[in-house]
């Protein structure tokens, strides 16, 4: 009878997995798209197709102070 009040078809002595408690991590892309938005660029995706547009916005971003 004790393998009945053990939880279900668990194996005694798993432990649950929760989620973790508060606001999620940032992703890389939502730091890029951060900063894209500060620069001024709406569709930094369609940007990153012209290389000398992006080059261009790339020497923005490291010429901005904050990014």
């Amino acid at each position: 009878m004790a393998g009945l009040c053990e939880g279900g078809n668990e194996p005694p002595g798993s432990l649950k997995a929760s989620k973790r408690r508060g606001r999620p991590h940032l992703r890389w892309i939502d730091g890029v798209e951060e900063d894209a938005r500060k620069l001024g660029c709406k569709n930094w995706k369609a940007a990153t197709q012209d290389r000398d547009g992006w080059r261009q916005l790339l020497r923005e971003a490291q010429a901005h102070q904050g990014l």
